[in-house]
């Protein structure tokens, strides 16, 4: 399948030229920062890039119908905490990614439709030492999506099936048997993802809002349950979506706000070796998430703007654990706070230059040290930006 996908991409780049008209889009994003981590005392410089392409082309004699190969490369040397396994934060030093998408649109009065398929390379190194390609979090994307959108005057409905299979080559485990370590779990995190969404917006200049529901379910081939041999790990999401935005607020002011739940629901228990007890519900959690925008134009080229986000995770039977690792009576709750701040130069426009502060505060009162559930977070980014 990964070969047929960029086999489809050579095609169409090859063939453009019988194609009744042709749009080129590009994007170039150079950036350095400067990271901090407390959990780490952890300080370091780093440097990013973006590189996209994209023809936009239209099918001769196709009607309204437009094909869209692309290719985008991310390249970043910055520091960045993502939550992957189940009861820890990690922090990736370098990430490297690769991003085939091709999509084919119908564009019609009133209605559209969007079909695309997609191969992502991801490539995270833990550390500056460690081989690129060899991490044990790199993982390969595989699948596509379509979605269909209805426009009735100033309302657009939605709908929308994802399909994803993901899988982490080189993700294997220690394990320490009659003295030896040897290394156990291959495939256990390889997944495949199906979402799908319905939602609807609506427009009255200068007001917009939208609510949106999604479902995911994960399953996981090689996790087997605890509680039955014959049956595979399977996750469940559920998460509504509310968002408002109001533009020319005093007059120039745009502010937008939102509010997320989501709630998990998985098959998979733990042992509890402590109490020897199993805990049915171990995975399982809500979680509720607002966030806050602003945008203001300073002067006809300078803009500034700022967001606030909170995220907030109760677990519904993870028991919080110590310092030392022992764990407590209550369960495991944490939350997030996010504050972001940019201001944006624009000398053309196809040119920008760009400066983007960045601040986390993470808090749990799991406080055992390997899980890095609390830090505080610090980047500082400045770059230029092209897009054609």
């Amino acid at each position: 399948m990964k070969r047929f996908l960029i086999l489809l991409f050579i095609l169409v780049m090859t063939g453009q030229a019988r194609a009744g008209k042709i749009i080129w889009l590009a994007d170039i994003d150079l950036s350095g920062s400067l990271t901090t981590i407390n959990i780490q005392d952890k300080k370091g410089l780093g440097a990013a890039i973006l590189l996209g392409a994209a023809p936009i082309i239209k099918v001769k004699d196709g009607g309204n119908i437009w094909l869209s190969p692309s290719y985008e490369f991310r390249f970043s040397g910055n520091s960045q905490p993502l939550q992957v396994e189940e009861e820890e934060t990690v922090f990736f030093d370098r990430t490297l990614e690769h991003l085939l998408l091709f999509g084919l649109n119908r564009l019609n009065p009133g209605w559209k439709l969007k079909a695309n398929g997609f191969y992502r390379k991801n490539l995270s190194n833990l550390s500056q030492e460690e081989d690129m390609g060899k991490g044990l979090y790199d993982y390969d994307d595989l699948g596509g999506w379509t979605e269909i959108r209805w426009l009735v005057r100033s309302v657009e409905l939605e709908a929308g099936y994802k399909y994803t299979q993901r899988e982490y080559p080189n993700y294997k485990m220690p394990l320490l048997s009659d003295h030896e370590v040897t290394f156990t779990g291959a495939g256990e995190k390889d997944s495949q993802f199906h979402k799908i969404w319905l939602g609807g917006s609506i427009t009255a200049h200068p007001l917009f809002a939208q609510i949106k529901y999604t479902r995911q379910r994960q399953d996981y081939d090689h996790q087997i349950l605890l509680t039955s041999l014959d049956t595979a790990r399977q996750d469940n999401i559920h998460q509504l979506d509310l968002e408002a935005a109001w533009q020319r607020l005093c007059p120039v002011l745009s502010l937008k706000a939102g509010y997320s739940y989501l709630t998990e629901d998985s098959n998979q228990s733990e042992l509890d070796l402590s109490e020897w007890r199993i805990r049915p519900d171990f995975f399982d959690y809500d979680q509720h998430t607002f966030h806050l925008g602003l945008s203001l134009p300073l002067l006809p080229r300078l803009k500034t703007g700022a967001s606030y986000c909170f995220i907030s995770r109760q677990y519904k039977e993870r028991p919080a654990r110590w310092i030392d690792g022992n764990r407590l009576e209550e369960t495991e709750k944490s939350r997030i706070d996010d504050l972001e701040f940019y201001l944006q130069y624009l000398f053309s426009p196809r040119w920008k230059a760009f400066v983007l502060a960045n601040y986390i505060h993470s808090w749990s009162n799991t406080k055992y040290s390997a899980s890095q559930l609390n830090y505080d977070y610090f980047n500082l980014t400045a770059g230029v930006r092209f897009a054609y």
